[in-house]
This record gives structure tokens, sequence and C-alpha cells, in this order.
């Protein structure tokens, strides 16, 4: 795949996710969503940006912006999940979290790993945040949760979407560490990969972004046969 293929389907996907947000934020009316339609404008910017210079040669790397984005998104998932998880132990967790992973990540970058380089540990503690993130709500959505249909709460489909995406580049990562020192020829296929990755991220994301509320939904239901 070129990477002028690779970028549309990209912004494609990306901003498809930002107009579901745009049409269905007030609808849905939650604090989450809001936090999610930034994570998604936050990541086209920067993506842009970063899809200029790698098509025009502006700069001689684009990989300084990642080292700025990677703590951003961190922040805002951790918040996106600080509004979902009733866990109190996890939302403490959260607001800790927050301020620590981003000046662990400016460490990250100002010592072992530049701006000039990959920000391979940063990425890497983003993702382990975002699996153990999703794996709480999904338990707690399990152990707790009075509703049915799932599938019809926003949360539910960025979730899957953030699971798939971070448990697939966690997995990607080594195999790229692998494939890059003793199969350099078929290091294309893990960029296939992590293309794919964050298509389906941003597809589950704008699928979700198009459900309703079910717990409103259920509510009201149960409100007429009272």
């Amino acid at each position: 795949m070129s990477r002028e293929v690779d970028v549309f389907i990209h912004f494609l996907f990306l901003a498809g996710a930002i107009l579901c947000w745009l049409s269905n934020r007030r609808k849905l009316n939650l604090r989450y969503i809001d936090y999610c339609g930034l994570f998604l404008m936050v990541t086209f910017i920067v993506d842009g940006i970063a899809a200029f210079i790698m098509l025009t040669s502006a700069l001689d790397s684009n990989l300084f912006l990642y080292h700025i984005l990677t703590p951003i998104q961190t922040s805002l998932i951790l918040m996106i999940y600080y509004h979902v998880i009733n866990n109190q132990i996890y939302k403490r967790m959260a607001l800790w979290l927050i301020p620590a992973s981003v000046i662990v990540s400016l460490s990250i970058s100002f010592t072992i790993q530049p701006f000039n380089d990959n920000n391979t540990y940063s990425i890497l503690i983003k993702h382990v945040i975002v699996i153990i993130s999703t794996l709480t709500y999904f338990f707690e959505l399990i152990s707790t949760t009075p509703y049915s249909k799932i599938y019809l709460q926003p949360i539910f489909w960025i979730s899957v979407g953030l699971l798939f995406h971070s448990s697939l580049n966690v997995l990607m990562e080594g195999f790229s560490n692998y494939l890059g020192t003793y199969s350099e020829p078929k290091y294309s296929v893990v960029y296939i990969l992590y293309s794919l990755s964050n298509y389906c991220l941003f597809l589950l994301i704008g699928t979700g972004l198009i459900m309703p509320n079910i717990k409103s939904v259920i509510h009201e239901s149960e409100f007429h046969s009272k």
C-alpha cells in the first residue's frame, strides 16, 4: 500500500468519525462523548500536520509531533473512562495517571528517546493504560450493569475499538522490532496491520457515536411501565 493511499483511507475513516461526533454530540449530551470528540479532533490535527510533512518532505521528520500527541491522547482517554467507570479506585487512579503520564512521556522524550526518534515507550504506556481502562469498563459492565442491548451504548463500541487497537499495537510492536532486525522485507506487513488497526479504531468509534444511549431508553421504558 502506498503512503498516499494509506493517508487517504486514514483520514476518510477519521473524518467520518468526527462527522458522527459533530452530528450526534448534542443529542447524546454525555461528558465522555465530548472527550471522545476532542480525542478525534486532536488526532486529526496532528495526523494532518504529520501527513503534510511526510508527503512534502517539509522537514526531516514528523516524529516529534507524536511526542506531543501521545500524552494528550492518554489524558483524554483517561478522562473518557473517568466519566464512564463508577469504580472509585479507578477514578482516583485516572486522576493520578493524567499528570504522571505527561511527566513520564516528557521525561522519555528529553532522555532515552529524543523528539527525532519514535517514542515507542510512551506509546506502549498509552496502550497499556487503554487496555487496563477498557477491561475495567467491560468488567464493570458485565458484573454490575442491569441493562440489556449493550451494543446500543456509544461507549461499548468506543471501548471495543480502543481495546482492539491497543492490543494489536502492543503485539505489533514486538513483531516490528523483530522483523526490522531480522526480516526487513516483511516489515511492510506490520505497517499494513498498523494502518488497519487505525482504520478499525475510527470505524468503531464512529459506529459508537451514532448509537443512542441505551440507559436513557431503558429508563424511559421503566418509567412508562410504572
